[in-house]
């Protein structure tokens, strides 16, 4: 990673934000890979899976779901049901 100032800050490279929403009674996920650099191109094509996110940080997000569902949307990078206004 590039670093900054004179104590050698580390830059990351990508941010990450993992969402979910049971708002409505159906939970759902979703989740965002974001190059550290200015971009024009619109937030949706930024969405990855939690699953995938997960594998980059080494963090189990929702550990408290049960395994079928978190299995099944974990494993999901649809963006369908997400507004983006």
């Amino acid at each position: 990673m590039e670093t900054i100032g004179s104590e050698h800050v580390s830059v990351p490279n990508q941010f990450y934000k993992v969402l979910i929403d049971n708002n409505s009674g159906k939970t759902k996920m979703i989740a965002f890979l974001l190059p550290h650099k200015d971009s024009k191109k619109p937030l949706y094509e930024f969405v990855v899976s939690v699953d995938e996110v997960e594998a980059l940080t080494g963090i189990d997000f929702f550990s408290e779901l049960e395994d079928s569902i978190e299995d099944k949307l974990e494993a999901s990078s649809s963006y369908k049901g997400w507004s983006f206004n």
